[in-house]
């Protein structure tokens, strides 16, 4: 036999490494290295030691893809806790999306080319946004209305983009949340297989880019709906801050999952303040996002002195920064201060900081009466 049959073999352990979303060039590589292996043994007929080599890749694959299920099932395990009776969660989502600032019309066209399955003109969308603009794109895209299957296709067809398994990720935890998922609460069977999805191709775009924030941003996003246990939470937003001290998206998704009580909300700015010392209007958002989400679990909604002269010194490190930032980065920011000081009373200030924010913002939506989401989710399903 002739050792052109490593090549058939070789292409066959790649796509096969990829269909399992693996590397298949490392795959491919170590077939090509047992190859030699065993032809230098000479015990072989040559050709049939590269088959006999096919094989054992196909072994170690199959043994890492494994691995890797194994592992994230038991990160699941070990971190899912059900919380009986459920602690007070904010409405961390909107009923379509996850987003933190708005969802601009003009994303809409990206979703177009999504659910017309134009992959080329997808990707180059989105490899022509910066890091900033990257970072609105998936806090502000209306999941809802991509199409899971052409999603899952634009996976298919461009395993080796991390982008595609991101987006995949955020429209399998939007089904999730339309299969009934709230955060802090233990998931049904049914969306608890859509959030492994997720985690899975979290992960896989974790695997092409280990410094993904986007990735990053997504595991917290997983981890936080399935009520992992905080050091999950905390060490995945640890990586991202290191990366992105201005990674609103992440920061605030972070924070509304980690503080749960007064202590946790100094434990929450004490682990930001270590991870951006340079970054103060990270921190001034930070120590906003915690005066916040304490104030939504204290009985009547009281504010205390401190905590209202805080709120004016942080925004007043805002405000010598934000300058600095990117429009969704303020647009996010802007959501939680006007939220902020909505609940201190200063409508004035809140008005300020709404008036550059067109559409409905989230999580914080403004005095929406379950009567009005109802029936807009009627209009929606009609």
């Amino acid at each position: 036999m002739s050792y052109f049959v490593a090549l058939p073999c070789m292409l066959a352990v790649y796509f096969y490494a990829r269909s399992l979303e693996l590397p298949g060039s490392y795959f491919a590589t170590v077939c090509l290295l047992l190859t030699v292996i065993v032809a230098a043994s000479g015990s072989i007929v040559p050709g049939v030691d590269a088959i006999v080599a096919a094989c054992l890749t196909m072994g170690i694959l199959n043994a890492a893809n494994w691995y890797v299920d194994q592992q994230l099932t038991k990160e699941l395990d070990a971190g899912l806790v059900e919380l009986a009776p459920p602690p007070p969660v904010n409405p961390f989502c909107s009923t379509q999306s996850h987003d933190f600032a708005l969802a601009p019309a003009d994303c809409d066209f990206v979703i177009e080319k999504i659910n017309a399955e134009d992959w080329p003109a997808v990707q180059r969308i989105v490899n022509g946004f910066s890091a900033v603009e990257r970072q609105g794109f998936y806090a502000n895209l209306n999941y809802g209305s991509i199409c899971p299957l052409a999603a899952l296709n634009f996976v298919n067809s461009a395993a080796q983009c991390s982008d595609a398994h991101i987006l995949f990720g955020h429209v399998k935890l939007c089904l999730a949340k339309e299969m009934g998922l709230v955060p802090g609460v233990m998931p049904d069977e049914e969306a608890a297989a859509a959030v492994a999805l997720a985690f899975k191709h979290f992960r896989s775009a974790l695997r092409q880019d280990g410094d993904d924030v986007e990735a990053l941003c997504g595991l917290i996003l997983a981890k936080g709906f399935i009520a992992l246990n905080g050091e999950h939470i905390e060490s995945t937003l640890q990586k991202l801050l290191a990366l992105d001290p201005l990674h609103f998206h992440g920061l605030i998704a972070a924070g509304r999952f980690l503080i749960r009580s007064p202590a946790g909300a100094n434990d929450f700015v004490s682990m930001v303040e270590t991870c951006v010392k340079d970054s103060e209007v990270t921190l001034a958002v930070a120590r906003l996002l915690a005066h916040v989400e304490c104030a939504s679990l204290r009985a009547g909604g009281a504010t205390d002195s401190r905590v209202i002269a805080d709120h004016y010194a942080q925004l007043k490190i805002y405000k010598k920064d934000y300058q600095s930032l990117g429009a969704w980065q303020q647009g996010i920011a802007s959501n939680v201060i006007a939220y902020a000081f909505e609940m201190i009373g200063d409508n004035e200030e809140k008005t300020r900081q709404l008036s550059g924010l067109n559409g409905v913002v989230s999580p914080y939506p403004w005095k929406q009466k379950r009567a009005v989401n109802e029936a807009v989710l009627g209009v929606m399903a009609g």
